[in-house]
């Protein structure tokens, strides 16, 4: 039995309450003896089904006999709940599902598994280690004709979803693209999806989606850690990658080990980042000292810190997209000189930068850039304001600033072939490796050697060189 099972069984036999049954198949397996064990759980196992110990440690027997067939057959049983037991379940199913060649299943409980910060690292683990996105769709270049780009017909989220589509057509305008509206993920009738549109929607549809192998933008998704699933490809990954390259800086290269943690508890991705963190953190054998949420009404959040809490730190994240983020962290500069702030890259503007003339010693991770991009983008920001406030009568939010980005991506991919197989668009997709637009960073690769670190100082951005 691998290590990964062993810590399974020393951690997750959870309390008392269960049956002698139940207890007495948990000794069984702990000394190996798997067939006994399952002989005794199988009969307990169909008239007490929800018990999610019994279910765990009969998946476990199976799973210890490679009898993956047996574990597919009580999947009935095994239930999608937010408990250790059940959890685990969903995890030797996924596996088994694996085992049985069935990915699509395979990826759907490995996912269901991730319900804690120890089980997110697991499942996300196997599944970057056994699903090489990449090379699995290189394999499947005749899965589809040339078809047209499918836009997924979300009813989440209304108004966020109207607002992207309005900058998705602005994004396309003089191209060629046809685009087919669609309620359903797996239809066979598209090459690519846009959407769904939101996290949740992702893991609703793994199933389907990944047995249609075809690429899935997500450009609303707001968790960070979904890079993973399959054929997905969540336009917000950059912010994730942001968090890892930090830590990697700051503790793989300087040895720094006590970090304080600020972020905006209403925004979703600065939560969906914020869990993400303390895992690389805690991977890199580093403190988190400190933590800090706050929210625009947190008026509070600076007075009350005490001096020596931030001092005795080595670096300060700051998560958050909103305007009170950035009084935040200006206001961190000014109170605490010395202590290095890491902010996300969004902040990098140049219209930030003209306003403020505190950002010196705050870093950032992107893509590599110049002055002149910056100021292009700039330039292009104000365009697309411009005319997107003629037409609608509203400035743009951020969701249609997301849509044109997107637009002007897909546009990008078809600039040689009006449509292409879904294995080549997602081969066009990861070559091209990181997108700069208007609504931020675009990362294709789970990559952070694509991402350069930088910093503020004396009001220019500096790149610090990696050997």
């Amino acid at each position: 039995m691998s290590n990964i099972f062993l810590e399974l069984l020393i951690v997750l036999f959870w309390g008392n309450g269960n049956s002698r049954v139940v207890d007495s198949a948990s000794d069984l397996i702990k000394t190996k003896e798997y067939i006994p064990a399952a002989s005794m759980l199988s009969p307990y196992v169909k008239e007490h089904q929800n018990n999610g110990k019994a279910v765990f440690l009969l998946s476990l027997a199976y799973y210890d006999l490679a009898w993956w067939d047996s574990i597919i057959a009580i999947s009935d049983r095994i239930e999608q709940k937010k408990s250790p037991e059940w959890a685990d379940a969903n995890f030797m199913l996924g596996i088994a599902y694996y085992k049985k060649f069935e990915p699509a299943y395979a990826v759907k409980y490995i996912y269901n598994s991730a319900i804690d910060s120890a089980r997110v690292k697991r499942a996300f683990d196997w599944l970057k280690k056994y699903f090489n996105i990449p090379k699995l769709m290189m394999n499947f270049n005749d899965i589809d004709d040339e078809k047209p780009v499918g836009i997924f017909n979300s009813t989440d989220n209304i108004k966020a979803v109207g607002e992207f589509r309005k900058g998705l057509s602005m994004g396309l305008m003089n191209s060629n693209i046809k685009l087919k509206l669609t309620d359903k993920s797996d239809n066979p009738n598209i090459s690519i999806l846009v959407g769904p549109y939101l996290s949740q929607q992702c893991t609703g549809c793994v199933v389907n989606v990944f047995k249609a192998f075809r690429p899935v933008l997500c450009p609303l998704a707001e968790d960070v850690r979904i890079p993973v699933l399959g054929p997905f490809v969540p336009l917000n990954r950059e912010i994730g990658l942001e968090l890892v390259k930090g830590v990697d800086y700051f503790s793989g290269k300087l040895g720094y080990l006590n970090y304080g943690i600020m972020y905006d508890c209403k925004d979703p991705i600065a939560v969906s980042g914020f869990k993400l963190l303390k895992q690389v953190i805690l991977a890199y054998n580093a403190n988190i000292s400190r933590v800090i949420p706050f929210t625009k009404d947190s008026t509070y959040v600076l007075a009350e810190l005490d001096s020596s809490d931030i001092e005795q730190l080595d670096v300060l994240f700051v998560l958050g997209r909103t305007d009170f983020t950035l009084t935040v962290f200006t206001s961190m500069r000014r109170e605490y000189q010395d202590i290095p702030i890491f902010v996300f890259s969004r902040w990098k503007s140049i219209t930030v930068r003209q306003n403020l003339t505190v950002l010196d010693s705050i870093y950032f991770a992107a893509p590599p850039f110049k002055r002149n991009d910056l100021l292009k983008l700039e330039e292009d920001k104000y365009d697309f304001s411009s005319r997107y406030s003629d037409v609608n009568g509203v400035p743009p939010t951020f969701f249609a600033l997301r849509g044109y980005d997107v637009g002007k991506i897909l546009s990008k991919i078809y600039m040689q072939n009006e449509q292409l197989s879904a294995a080549d668009f997602w081969n066009k997709l990861y070559n091209m490796q990181y997108y700069n637009g208007i609504s931020g960073n675009f990362v294709f690769r789970d990559d952070i050697k694509l991402l350069k670190m930088y910093m503020f100082k004396n009001g220019k951005i500096t790149e610090y060189k990696e050997d």
